[in-house]
């Protein structure tokens, strides 16, 4: 509707309008915070689908209560000042939702694998290849280490590490492309299949 359309009800909103901002503010930073942490430790492609229609919605209802607010700090000078100061709470969530927008744009693009030694010997000289190439030092038996790998081009992952004196490479992931990270564990030593096989 255009905002002209809505004069006459935004005269009438008077100062609950401030207040129901401010709840908007709030709830649409708690739920995209939510969104955001449920991602980044369960990794769920269905929850980022999801995601992006809330991101949508949010958007667009916080950006009509937005204007309003600014329309109606025109029409009603008594309150005015409260009515900006709830549209700057608003606008504050335009950085936050830049920045979780970043972060899943990271997420998206970066393989974040653990690995876990069950070798039952000291693993040295660990190297994690493929789209990039990540030292990972020592891991001593029954230990654990997660690396990010960006993905900025078609690869394989492999693993390739010093046992016993002896060089051993394992594939980790067979194939990764941009827009498939994804997290996963991968259990060195035990004839573990690809990541991309166990699915």
């Amino acid at each position: 509707m255009p905002a002209i359309l809505m004069l006459p009800a935004i005269r009438s909103m008077k100062i609950t309008l401030s207040t129901f901002g401010k709840w908007l503010a709030i709830l649409s930073f708690l739920i995209g915070t939510g969104f955001m942490a449920t991602y980044y430790f369960n990794d769920s492609g269905e929850l980022i689908f999801y995601g992006y229609f809330f991101v949508i919605a949010a958007v667009i209802v916080n950006l009509m209560v937005f204007i309003i607010l600014l329309i109606k700090s025109t029409l009603n000078n008594s309150n005015r000042s409260k009515l900006l100061r709830t549209a700057g709470i608003m606008a504050l969530n335009i950085p936050v939702a830049l920045a979780y927008f970043y972060f899943v744009l990271v997420l998206v693009n970066t393989m974040r694998i653990t690995f876990i030694n069950e070798t039952g010997g000291t693993l040295t000289n660990i190297f994690v290849d493929g789209c990039e190439t990540i030292e990972l030092g020592e891991i001593h038996p029954n230990e654990q280490k997660t690396c990010w790998i960006d993905i900025n081009r078609d690869c394989t992952i492999t693993l390739d590490y010093s046992l016993n004196g002896q060089t051993e490479s394992e594939v980790v992931f067979g194939y990764v492309t941009s827009s498939m990270g994804q997290k996963g564990t991968y259990r060195i030593g035990t004839n573990s299949k690809p990541i991309d096989e166990t699915f």
